[in-house]
């Protein structure tokens, strides 16, 4: 009998694909978010 299920598989190479995207993803926010906050105010925290 056919499979009904059309969603491809997901393997590995997708996952591996994944957690690196998500992970350069987050460091790059995270670098452009410190990068403006220390050049538009002298302390990155300047309640803290």
């Amino acid at each position: 009998m056919k499979s009904l299920n059309k969603v491809p598989e997901v393997t590995l190479i997708f996952w591996i694909i994944k957690i690196l995207a998500t992970t350069l993803g987050e460091t790059g926010g995270d670098t452009v978010t410190m990068t403006w906050l220390g050049k538009t105010t002298s302390h990155p925290n300047p309640n803290g």
